[in-house]
C-alpha cells in the first residue's frame, strides 16, 4: 500500500467531518433565524430524561467480544401555552456524553419545573424552539469546523503530488 494513501484518506475524512460539522451548525442557526420572528413564550420543563445509549467505542480493548461502552443522551420534555392552549415539546441533546455527570450538566443543568424561554410558530403553535439552552457560542462550532477542514485540506494537498506521481 502506498504511504500517501492513509494520509489522503485521513485528509478526506477530516474535510468531510469539517463540512458535516459546519452544515449542522448552519442548520441550527438557520432554524434560530426563522424562529426570531416567532412568538416568544415561556415554558416549563416537565421531565428530564438521561438514557444510556450504545457508544460506538468499545470498552477496553478492541476485541469483537468486548461489550460496548455506553454513552448518555439527555432529553428535555417541556410544555408551553399559546393563546391559552397548552402544547408539548421535546428536545434531545445533539451529542451524547461519556459520563452521566456530563449529561447532568447538559442544557445548563435544567431540571423538571425549571422555566425556559421558547419561540413558538404563530401559524403552527405546536412548533417551538427553545432558546439559550447551551453555553457554547456559534463561533466555537465554526472554529472547530474550519480547523477540521484545514487539516483535511492540508493532508490532501500534501499527498496530492504523491498521488500524481504514484509514489
Amino acid at each position: 500500500m502506498p504511504k500517501f494513501l492513509l494520509p489522503l484518506v485521513l485528509g478526506i475524512a477530516f474535510l468531510g467531518a469539517g463540512i458535516w460539522s459546519l452544515q449542522r451548525e448552519l442548520n441550527a442557526q438557520n432554524a434560530l433565524g426563522y424562529a426570531k420572528s416567532w412568538t416568544p413564550v415561556s415554558g416549563a420543563i416537565s421531565k428530564r430524561n438521561i438514557i444510556e445509549v450504545p457508544s460506538n467505542r468499545p470498552k477496553g480493548h478492541k476485541k469483537a467480544s468486548t461489550p460496548q461502552a455506553v454513552a448518555y443522551q439527555v432529553t428535555l420534555h417541556y410544555s408551553y401555552q399559546v393563546e391559552g392552549k397548552e402544547y408539548l415539546g421535546r428536545l434531545t441533546s445533539p451529542t451524547s456524553f461519556s459520563s452521566e455527570a456530563q449529561a447532568q450538566e447538559a442544557f445548563n443543568g435544567l431540571q423538571a419545573n425549571d422555566t425556559i424561554k421558547l419561540r413558538a410558530n404563530p401559524l403552527r403553535p405546536h412548533e417551538s424552539i427553545p432558546i439559550n439552552l447551551t453555553s457554547t457560542p456559534p463561533w466555537v462550532s465554526y472554529l472547530i469546523s474550519a480547523t477540521l477542514m484545514l487539516i483535511g485540506l492540508s493532508l490532501i494537498a500534501r499527498n496530492a503530488k504523491r498521488l500524481k506521481q504514484g509514489k
